[in-house]
Parts: structure tokens; sequence; C-alpha cells
């Protein structure tokens, strides 16, 4: 193969790895290094587009603007994507956008985060619209994430959910869209104009 030629792949090598359903964790961290997200679901592998540009945008402009309020108010540490998130056995997921409160800093190891962090950002897209929506949705409910945003570029809206008392459930408390500016429950005086997002 010349130097400039394209990466062949060989498709031998995925009878390398176990077949899906019988994914463990250890053969989920011994994955290489990927750009891709890659999440670990009771026992099969599942490895999600590319995201768009506006999808990283999105995302990334609402982690700086949480980054800065975490900062301002040394509360602790806000955490962008792609970073594992181990919910429980053999359930990890890749949260765009998290937050980890100082009293939970022992949860954050060098390749993942062990258990469920304070606050989750889901940015939509096309392909992941249905498991963000409902899959992811009702297992950060099981885990006991706090608050969890599902932001939609596509509706131009921001869902916020808190832990409901029916647990493992969530209650949607508010819908902002355009114009308006979404307000976090559990993290009093975070705001984020939808301007800014979409």
């Amino acid at each position: 193969m010349e130097p400039h030629d394209p990466p062949i792949y060989v498709s031998e090598i995925a009878e390398l790895f176990p077949p899906q359903g019988l994914w463990t964790e250890a053969d989920y961290l011994s994955l290489p290094a990927s750009t891709r997200k890659v999440e670990l679901n009771a026992g099969r592998l599942i490895i999600w587009p590319l995201h768009s540009p506006v999808h990283d945008r999105v995302a990334g402009d609402l982690a700086i603007a949480l980054d800065h309020y975490v900062e301002a108010n040394h509360l602790g540490e806000a955490l962008f994507g792609p970073l594992p998130v181990r919910l429980w056995l053999n359930q990890i997921r890749m949260p765009d956008v998290m937050f980890l409160r100082t009293t939970h800093e022992h949860r954050k190891h060098r390749m993942w985060i062990e258990g469920a962090p304070d606050w989750i950002a889901e940015v939509t897209s096309p392909a992941t619209r249905s498991t963000d929506e409902d899959i992811k949705l009702a297992e950060y409910a099981r885990a006991a994430v706090p608050e969890t945003w599902i932001v939609d570029p596509d509706s131009r809206t921001v869902r916020v959910y808190v832990l409901s008392a029916d647990l493992p459930a969530y209650d949607l408390v508010a819908t902002y869209q355009s114009g308006d500016t979404a307000q976090a429950v559990t993290l009093p005086g975070f705001e984020m104009p939808l301007s800014l997002l979409f």
C-alpha cells in the first residue's frame, strides 16, 4: 500500500471481538481511542454517526456557558463529551455535556465517570433523537441524574427534566422555545438564552 492510499479495513478483524449482546465493560474499554461516539448498552456496542457541525457547535456553546457558571460559583466541573459514563454494569453512555459536583469528584476516573453525573444535556440529531428522548432519558432517571436537558436544534427547543418523586422517572418541568432563556432547576442561576444556541 502506498503512503497516500486510503486505509483498507479488514472485515475479519470483527471476528476478534464479541458478537453483539455479549460485549463486556472490559471489551469496551479495550477498544482503541476513536473520535466516534461509542456506547455500551446491555452487552451491545453502539457506534453513532459523526455529529454535524451544528450539533457540535450547540453542545460546545452550552458546555462553555455551563463551565463559566460552574467556575464562577466553585461548584465542581463541567465536562464535554465524548467521555464515557458508567451508569451501571455494562451500561456506558457518552452524554454531550455534563456537570459533576465537587462532592462527587471521586466519580471521575482517568477514562470514565463512575456513576451518575449531577446534570446532563443531550443535543439531539435525526440519528439520535428517539434514543435521546426515550431510552437515554429513562436510563438517566434510573441512574438518578437529578436534571437532564434535551436540546433540539431542529425544533429550536430545550426541554428540562428533573427527577420525579415516583422514581425512576422524570417530570418535564419546562419547554423553552426560540426567544426564551432556559433555566436550570438543580443549578440555581444557570441560564442559557436559546438565541445563543440556535
